[in-house]
């Protein structure tokens, strides 16, 4: 039986943070090799990081194969002292890139995006929110005057990652990331596939009435803007903030709106209550689980998507499911995954972001929700039609790797 050496540390939680995208897709295509395929897999985490219930993997319990690692020695050493057929990291983590394994070791690498890289050109006020004072410090000098040291060590750290061994099957989430790859990491010459992330389970929400909003949140189906992953401070959410309450200020705000912000810490709400004088505009969550997010997504009158930079970024189709408006930055992948249904802005520009929500107030749902929900079935099934492509290649890949 094939064995695999399967990455799940980016579904693990990490400095507040318990899942994002890069996570969702690790566990996805882990579900996916284990109900369609017969390997034998070993699950990768860390110490170092949170704690995750794994459970019953399509029928399997992959529990007692788990190995717990705490530095990149130990991963090493078991690499390279077991036989795997493969090693899948479903995250492109730099640091990886210092592994010394066999160079016909079978590594399969997603890169969803080059955040490492990103972050060394782009900031915003949210980035040192938290942080100790040292912190801070050093962050800012890191930031503004060692950047392109910082940037070039970590382009190197990619190229080291991309080229581990001689065999290794690379993949991405989105065309933009596949040219920032080749712009960042002159990865021109390498075959590299483009294949949407896996879409979750479509599941029934038995979504609640109106009732349940304004109870639990005080506020009221179509009368609130959302937010999400507030905490994550390249989403943006701030500066969204300040855009609006300025809108206030000018008197050009509708005032039967509010903002909910979802995943936001006791540091964040406290940053935001110092330097936001509309306060009571807005509604703070910590983490919801999936059918109180869905309810957020449905009941929305729309979903603001600021983000500074994204692989692929599912948010917006979420919204677009239920034919909530989106209104998006130009940032990297999203206009690619979106197309001609959001207003668009550019995340750093306040004026085009309040032209875009003023547009927002006066368009009723029942005028756009059938072609938002026609482009999230088309994008729903080329994400289904890759998912399926990424499984053919991963067996593919390892049955060509029997014959070498």
């Amino acid at each position: 039986m094939k064995r695999i050496l399967y990455d799940l540390t980016s579904a693990q939680p990490n400095h507040g943070i318990k899942v994002n995208g890069g996570g969702e897709y690790a566990y996805r295509l882990l579900w996916m090799i284990a109900e369609l395929t017969k390997y034998e897999i070993i699950i990768l985490l860390s110490k170092n990081k949170g704690d995750i219930s794994i459970g019953d993997v399509a029928g399997r319990d992959l529990r007692k194969s788990a190995y717990y690692y705490k530095s990149l020695n130990e991963v090493e050493d078991l690499i390279n002292n077991s036989k795997y057929d493969a090693l899948i990291l479903p995250v492109c983590y730099p640091e990886y890139g210092n592994l010394n394994i066999s160079e016909t070791q079978l590594v399969i690498t997603t890169v969803h995006d080059l955040s490492t890289i990103y972050t060394d050109y782009v900031c915003n006020e949210e980035r040192y929110v938290g942080l100790s004072l040292k912190n801070k410090i050093y962050e800012y000098i890191k930031h503004y005057i060692f950047y392109k040291t910082v940037a070039q060590k970590h382009i190197n750290d990619h190229q080291k990652l991309l080229n581990i061994t001689k065999n290794q099957l690379l993949i991405t989430v989105s065309q933009y990331s596949k040219y920032a790859m080749e712009y960042y990491l002159e990865t021109k010459q390498r075959d590299i596939a483009v294949l949407y992330p896996f879409a979750d389970k479509e599941q029934n929400y038995q979504l609640s009435s109106d009732l349940s909003l304004i109870d639990k949140y005080n506020i009221s189906s179509e009368q609130f803007y959302l937010l999400v992953s507030c905490n994550r401070w390249h989403k943006n959410s701030f500066f969204v903030m300040k855009v609006i309450d300025n809108m206030i200020n000018k008197g050009i705000w509708r005032e039967k709106y509010k903002v909910v912000l979802t995943g936001t810490d006791n540091a964040h709400r406290k940053f935001y209550e110092k330097h936001i004088k509309n306060i009571e505009y807005f509604v703070f969550l910590e983490y919801v689980d999936s059918c109180v997010l869905q309810e957020l997504y449905a009941k929305a009158k729309a979903l603001i998507y600021p983000s500074l930079y994204e692989g692929f970024g599912y948010p917006p189709m979420e919204a677009m499911k239920y034919g909530t408006q989106v209104i998006a930055s130009t940032a990297t992948s999203i206009p690619e995954v979106c197309g001609t249904n959001a207003h668009y802005f550019s995340p750093t520009n306040a004026e085009q972001l309040s032209v875009a929500i003023l547009q927002s107030f006066d368009i009723e749902r029942k005028h756009v929700e059938k072609a938002l929900k026609e482009h999230y079935r088309m994008v729903r099934t080329k994400q289904d039609e890759d998912a399926n492509k990424l499984i053919e290649l991963i067996k593919f890949k390892m049955k060509e790797n029997d014959n070498e």
